[in-house]
């Protein structure tokens, strides 16, 4: 199936099903033959999307380090 071609009923339920067993994007696009755009597009419509966002990678303690030391030395190289 090309990029942007309407999904019928039937390949939308099975992606709704793959989804549910975890599968991700790209290997329900193998099976169902759309596009892993697509196939991710109706997986976060659905709110079946278990990506975890990605946190800082930085700790707190030391975010709450560099804003003190900010406040001391500013942000001006004179």
């Amino acid at each position: 199936m090309k990029l942007g071609q309407r999904v019928d009923a039937e390949k939308m339920e099975q992606m709704r099903k793959l989804a549910l067993e975890g599968k991700n994007a790209l290997q329900i696009s193998k099976i169902i033959d759309v596009s892993p755009t697509t196939a991710r597009e109706y997986i976060k419509k659905w709110g079946l999307d278990t990506k975890e966002k990605k946190g800082s990678k930085y700790s707190p303690k030391a975010l709450e380090e560099w804003d003190r030391l900010h406040e001391k030395y500013g942000t001006k190289n004179e």
